[in-house]
């Protein structure tokens, strides 16, 4: 092993001990780690050819032997203790790991620890990922240390099977999926993030040492700007994967194919790349803070061989990008260097001013990209027939490369079971998406896998398991499948509707099917959504309270991490529970992109909304009911015709509307974002129980209140442009389903429908005010149209009180309210009601 690489693996095994002594009940926790290495010292010894002895003399805290190793180690370590000591308030005696969302707060008030995580292996089954409410009386629901740590050591014999760098990955995945849901030296930083934390400090901390003629004492790297803070930015990414198109007379292209492999190979850019720049650095991947979303986050130290090798693969990076994707995806690289006191929080330096300075930077940076290429002439060649924008490599062509491959991925989407990346340009015969010199990444089935074994990172997805693997990822990847079960059912919709039977088992179900598999009206739903004030969060949400500084690199890390988890890895197990037992289909859901804070999603037109709603719901209870982390989208209606980056536009736009917009309610409560947008409306998602304004505004904000001469003018200045009274979109979707179901027991006719929709729009100005005589119209048409129980349900709903479940119970929505949100309602209604058959002949509004 490289010098490195050692004290990376002697970081990331430093406090091991913690778990250790927790499984074994031992009282003396500092000897702890020396009698891990002592137990699996031959398995360790055999695995990385490292010298024991030294590794021993290390962990031994009795030994005296003094080297650089142990040196670094101790002084990372010593960062680390110097944040334990002046943040006792998080420091508590139950060695569970609490949520770090319930740490998350923009107002000044106490932490209100009661969510716990349980001791659970890294899983996205059963909600083992989700915090429960736990007090301590009811503790020991949480599970046992030594249970887990037995898993554990049964997992850690496969120790055995891999070496060296190979090895290192191992362990570093293994400490992933056990100790994600152990605490460190605080409650809400798990044991995984503060140990790859202190690996990557340990690795800078000696790679500034070597290059520096200094001592290794805590003085020196406080004062001494020894780390850089490397963000990296991939824009572009998600409007080139929407840019693609149908394209007549090529066999087996389709865009539900090709947009999914597109999807699921360019979103891995950000990994091939942060990879690569660890690989030059010659750093491991514990350097790596963060990798998602399009962006990544490297830790390393401030020397000028570093420096100048940021600049050069920057160039190189910019170069590639700019020729091979022609401007439409771009690498921005930004660093910062910094002191030990922002890691120890001295003289009132805080970590929190490198991020966000980085992050200004980085925003700077992206106005002036390509700004070399300027003058660059692109040569007149044939474009290619779907994105229309890379050139074909033969003028006989209709696809470039990409659009090649990815139809090629998306076709095996449902067969390939691992990642594996490569940074030598091995020649394997089998399915990859390059960026040349910058690294590949192959798309490898079952069958494949064999041919991989030397290859130094395999990473199973969406599994946490080891086998053949050294590791996992989790990737919001689940599309809807063709199989042996549900093929004769698609084969007679294709029958009726006169389509070419060219089905296979396996293949990505075409947006077509998914349109005809909707309640009633043949539409698909096209949803995105993003976390609100997620800069806000990283930045205002962890800053000091009550005294206690909470903007720790290892809470970013966990933070960071257990936001990914959701959208990368929960979100495909939410989309199959959703879909479950219908139409015998794996999922309804094609998953376009998911990942960091953000996610785009197509399905049948009522599954989206169904979707959406649980989505937000599980958000809430992942979050651990914190409403400071709100969740903006919007839902496009759409027919499976409409070109996706149509789609795409259109439902970006509705998501921006979401996060505009600002309401006031009865008690002058006021609120923002947290929204979903859909047929040009905006709603609240559900009142959740613990739903609060925001009373307080951050600080950035305050100061332009202070500076605006009317609260009007203020809210503009923050970006809120629309106020709207305080609906909840389930309560909608409620009624609608309501009506749906006397329409279904045939109490109410279509015809009705629409002419309750026609009398919204002749008598409501603007969804907002309702002209008196609206009323007499709307009982005439109840009086001649409605019998009996129907009759009583719409008088109830539209003349008398309004809207609730039962008798007993308070008005959910009063029928002014109703009747101001008719025109979403009887939408709603009117696609569940509609007969397939019947085509485009109805007067659809």
């Amino acid at each position: 092993m490289q010098e490195i690489e050692k004290i990376a693996l002697l970081g990331l095994l430093q406090d091991i001990g913690i778990f250790y002594q927790r499984a074994k009940y031992l009282d003396n926790t500092s000897k702890a780690t020396y009698q891990w290495i002592l137990e699996n010292k031959n398995l360790l010894e055999k695995t990385f050819n490292i010298n024991i002895q030294e590794i021993e003399d290390i962990f031994n805290i009795n030994s005296h032997q003094e080297n650089e190793l142990k040196k670094s180690i101790h002084l990372a370590n010593q960062f680390l203790t110097e944040e334990k000591d002046r943040n006792n308030p998080l420091q508590e005696e139950i060695p569970y790991l609490h949520s770090i969302f319930e740490s998350i707060s923009f107002t000044e008030e106490n932490l209100n620890k009661t969510f716990y995580h349980k001791l659970k292996p890294l899983s996205l089954e059963n909600h083992y990922i989700f915090p429960e409410i736990l007090d301590k009386k009811t503790i020991n629901q949480l599970g046992s240390y030594e249970d887990l740590y037995n898993e554990f050591i049964n997992d850690l014999s496969n120790l055995k099977n891999f070496k060296n760098k190979k090895a290192f990955y191992f362990i570093y995945y293994l400490f992933q999926k056990y100790l994600w849901c152990v605490p460190a030296m605080f409650s809400d930083i798990s044991l995984f993030d503060h140990a790859r934390i202190l690996s990557a400090l340990s690795s800078a901390i000696y790679d500034y040492y070597k290059n520096n003629n200094i001592s290794l004492d805590l003085n020196q790297f406080e004062n001494d700007e020894f780390l850089l803070l490397l963000e990296g930015d991939i824009t572009g990414i998600q409007k080139f994967i929407y840019n693609i198109g149908k394209t007549l007379g090529i066999e087996d292209f389709s865009i539900a194919k090709a947009l999914r492999g597109r999807s699921f190979s360019v979103a891995l850019i950000p990994e091939i790349l942060s990879r690569y720049i660890l690989n030059e650095f010659g750093y491991t991947i514990t350097n790596l803070l963060y990798s998602g979303g399009g962006k990544f986050q490297i830790l390393i130290a401030n020397t000028e061989k570093n420096r100048n090798k940021i600049h050069q693969i920057e160039k190189d990076l910019e170069a590639y990008l700019f020729k091979n994707y022609y401007g439409e995806i771009s690498i921005i690289l930004s660093y910062l260097p910094f002191s030990g006191e922002y890691l120890t929080g001295k003289n009132g330096k805080n970590f929190s001013e490198i991020i966000e300075k980085n992050l200004l930077k980085l925003d700077e940076k992206k106005k002036q990209k390509f700004s070399s290429h300027l003058n660059y002439e692109f040569n007149n060649d044939t474009t290619c027939s779907s994105c229309k924008i890379i050139p074909v490599k033969n003028e006989d062509d209709d696809l470039c490369k990409l659009c090649e491959i990815s139809t090629k991925i998306g076709s095996i989407i449902p067969k390939i079971h691992y990642l594996v990346f490569d940074f030598d340009n091995r020649n394997i015969q089998s399915n990859y998406f390059s960026l040349d010199k910058f690294g590949k990444v192959y798309f490898v089935q079952d069958k494949e896998i064999v041919h991989f074994k030397d290859f130094d990172e395999i990473l199973k997805l969406n599994d946490t398991e080891f086998k053949e693997n050294n590791g996992f990822k989790f990737i919001g990847n689940i599309v809807p499948i063709v199989n042996e079960k549900n093929i004769e059912f698609f084969k007679q919709l294709n029958k009726e509707s006169g389509k070419e039977n060219n089905l296979k088992i396996g293949q990505v179900l075409e947006f077509y099917y998914l349109a005809k598999l909707s309640k009633g009206d043949s539409k698909l739903g096209i949803f995105r959504a993003d976390v609100d004030n997620l800069g806000l969060i990283f930045s205002d949400g962890l800053k000091k309270r009550k005294g206690t500084d909470k903007y720790l690199i290892a809470r970013i890390a966990t933070l960071s991490r257990m936001l990914d988890l959701f959208f990368s890895g929960y979100i495909n197990h939410l989309a199959e529970q959703i879909s479950k037992e219908k139409y015998n289909i794996n999922s309804l859901i094609y998953i376009v992109y998911s990942g960091g804070d953000d996610l785009f999603i197509i399905a049948p037109y009522n599954i989206t909304i169904e979707f959406a709603l649980k989505l937000r719901e599980e958000f809430y209870k992942y979050t651990a009911n914190n409403l400071d982390f709100g969740l903006s989208g919007g839902i496009f209606i759409s027919t499976d015709s409409l070109p996706i980056h149509l789609s795409a536009k259109f439902s970006e736009d509705l998501e921006s509307r979401s996060k505009k917009v600002y309401y006031i309610d009865d008690k002058k409560n006021f609120f923002v974002k947290d929204s979903i947008s859909i047929f040009n409306k905006t709603y609240r998602w559900k009142n959740f129980s613990k739903q609060k304004s925001m009373e307080r505004l951050l600080e950035a904000e305050q100061k332009l209140y202070n500076e605006s001469e009317s609260f009007n003018e203020f809210l503009s200045n923050i970006g809120y442009t629309k106020k709207l009274q305080l609906y909840f979109f389930d309560i909608i979707l409620e009624i609608s389903n309501k009506i749906t179901e006397y329409y279904e027991r045939k109490l109410v006719s279509r015809s009705f429908l629409h002419r309750l929709l026609e009398l919204y729009k002749a008598y409501v100005e603007e969804g907002k005010n309702i002209k008196a005589n609206i009323y007499p119209h709307i009982y005439y048409q109840i009086g001649r149209n409605l019998k009996e129980e129907g009759k009583i349900f719409f008088e109830n709903l539209l003349i008398k009180e309004g809207y609730k479940k039962q008798e007993t119970e308070n008005i959910l929505l009063t029928k002014e309210d109703i009747i101001k949100n008719l025109d979403v309602i009887m939408s709603i209604t009117l696609m569940q009601t509609r007969n397939k058959e019947e085509g485009g002949k109805e007067n659809e509004s």
